[in-house]
């Protein structure tokens, strides 16, 4: 004989076995919260850690290396590399370049060129060959008009042209920065260079009196905003990279058009002097120069050259 369970034993046990599933309910969505809501935290905390900072550049402000070096200072006051904190500038764009000769000025095209046309920016060019004008001062007509942007204004010049600023002018935008790269600290010796070849380069004729040489200093240092050292190319090139706010992938060097050393001369020593003597106003200007270049360096701080050297380098 089969005995049945009471009905009311029957409606306890559904009302546990309700009140069980509930519970189980409730803890199961308590631990569903829990862990989405941590999986949030974790994923906004990640974002904050891991977010990459936009690249920043301390701001150069616009000067002349033809003060005691201050400008330099000024340049190294904050930290320049990526991220740093701070006003920012905008790279410099606009560019006169005096491509002297045999004074590395092809690498230093070359890093102009390329910075250019990877922007897009437009160039100053012959119709055939490299030179602009050289061995007569330059000509603003003598880059064709078909070459030339519609307002007649280039972004950067940088081929070979003997320096005349009021033509030159005619073709740059009145914000160019101007910079040259000089001297060798010995006479450059080769079959197309003559007497003094740097002041030709930059305008001058190959004799000046004592007069007539300080006035061109003068001149030159007003007129150009930075000039590079030949043998002091990495210290110039920071130098250059900060002025222009430039970045240090933007001046990395691929030495360009430089002689073979089996090919090089080798000048004794009473040639050496007497092309010294031949050139003396040439290296007068170089270690005028050279001197400004040791100022700015300094003012930017040894340390920080040193450093930063060291990474164009690397």
């Amino acid at each position: 004989m089969l005995l049945r369970k009471p009905s009311w034993v029957t409606h306890i046990h559904k009302s546990r076995v309700r009140l069980i599933g509930c519970k189980l309910n409730s803890v199961y969505t308590r631990h569903l919260k829990t862990a989405v809501g941590g999986v949030v935290v974790l994923t906004v905390v990640s974002l904050l850690l891991y977010a990459p900072t936009p690249a920043t550049f301390t701001y150069t402000p616009a000067h002349s290396l033809s003060g005691d070096a201050a400008a330099a200072a000024d340049m190294a006051e904050g930290e320049t590399s990526e991220g740093a904190s701070g006003p920012t500038c905008s790279p410099v764009t606009h560019l006169f370049f005096l491509k002297t000769h045999k004074c590395a000025s092809t690498t230093v095209q070359n890093i102009l060129f390329r910075f250019g046309y990877s922007r897009n920016l437009t160039f100053a060019l012959p119709a055939t060959g490299n030179y602009l004008g050289n061995p007569a001062l330059f000509q603003a007509k003598s880059i064709p008009k078909k070459l030339l942007p519609s307002d007649g204004l280039v972004d950067i010049f940088a081929v070979h042209s003997r320096l005349h600023p009021a033509q030159h002018s005619l073709v740059l935008y009145t914000d160019a920065r101007w910079l040259t790269v000089e001297l060798a600290s010995l006479p450059r010796y080769g079959g197309k260079l003559g007497k003094n070849q740097m002041l030709f380069d930059l305008g001058y004729p190959a004799d000046l009196t004592v007069t007539e040489l300080r006035r061109a200093l003068d001149e030159v240092d007003r007129r150009f905003d930075l000039v590079l050292i030949a043998e002091r190319m990495d210290e110039s090139l920071i130098l250059l990279r900060h002025f222009l706010c430039w970045s240090l992938y933007d001046v990395v060097v691929f030495t360009k058009n430089a002689r073979r050393n089996e090919v090089k001369k080798n000048l004794d020593a009473d040639t050496l002097q007497a092309l010294r003597e031949l050139n003396s106003a040439d290296v007068i200007l170089y270690e005028y120069f050279l001197a400004k270049h040791k100022e700015a360096v300094f003012a930017f701080g040894e340390t920080k050259m040193k450093d930063e050297v060291a990474a164009l380098r690397g």
